[in-house]
């Protein structure tokens, strides 16, 4: 059994990175109505023609974005097919979270990273994190430019470039919506997140230089010297001394 809401003004997407495409604009009266049924145990959703828990690479995309965060999942990643260019979203049904994405569209794994996939799913994640879905399920400006934030803040600490980091955002609508600000507000936001992580790294670095500590001296025979070793940040020294074959060998621990 299915059951339709319909509600007036709302948008069901709450929390989508969505492109805003010609076949959107013509079934926006779509958007009005909130169909909850079981698809294969799991909700259906606005324009899904098909869905299915998302395949392992991409679990583990989302297990390197909250590790990097230090968060755990409380949401279940769904990979969908779509009657329309809708990207990926976040939302509630039934009191679980989603995120739904379009596999056609994002793919993970592969050998390499797709920063293009993670920037979608750094957003999607950023929606749940930041409890957005719990003040309203209709997408809000300012909402979806803390989400781009967090993409981008989460991808610099996955090591992204700046370029890697707003590859994402490319495909946004460069036009605002009463629900999403323009591309290039955007990618200011991401921008803003990416550079936050770069800060964050620099504080994470240990001022300590590992390096040698005064000249050569013979112990007992063997060439030896003091150097300084790095340890969680904090600097000590240690003996090193040549063998035989006159390979450095540290002598403390």
């Amino acid at each position: 059994m299915c059951i339709t809401r319909r509600r007036f003004g709302q948008t069901l997407l709450g929390g989508a990175a969505t492109l805003v495409t010609p076949e959107r604009a013509a079934s926006d009266d779509l958007l009005g109505h909130d169909v909850i049924c079981s698809l294969y145990a799991y909700p259906n959703f606005t324009y899904t023609k098909s869905v299915r828990e998302a395949p392992p690479e991409a679990q583990q995309a989302v297990k390197l974005i909250l590790d990097s965060v230090g968060m755990t999942r409380n949401f279940e990643v769904l990979a969908g097919t779509f009657s329309a260019k809708v990207g990926g979203f976040a939302t509630m049904r039934n009191g679980r979270r989603y995120i739904v994405y379009d596999e056609g569209e994002y793919q993970f794994g592969g050998g390499r990273t797709d920063w293009n996939a993670m920037g979608l799913m750094g957003h999607e994640i950023g929606h749940h994190l930041g409890s957005h879905l719990f003040r309203s399920d209709v997408s809000d400006p300012d909402e979806e430019l803390e989400a781009d934030r967090f993409a981008g803040f989460v991808l610099g600490r996955l090591g992204a470039s700046e370029d890697q980091a707003l590859l994402w955002t490319d495909d946004l609508n460069p036009t605002a919506t009463t629900s999403h600000p323009a591309q290039a507000r955007r990618r200011v936001a991401a921008r803003e997140g990416w550079l936050l992580s770069e800060v964050v790294k620099q504080r994470e670095t240990p001022n300590c230089k590992p390096d040698w500590l005064g000249e050569r001296f013979n112990l007992d025979g063997r060439q030896c010297r003091l150097a300084q070793t790095c340890t969680g940040g904090e600097a000590r020294p240690r003996l090193t001394c040549e063998d035989y074959l006159g390979d450095w060998r540290w002598i403390t621990k």
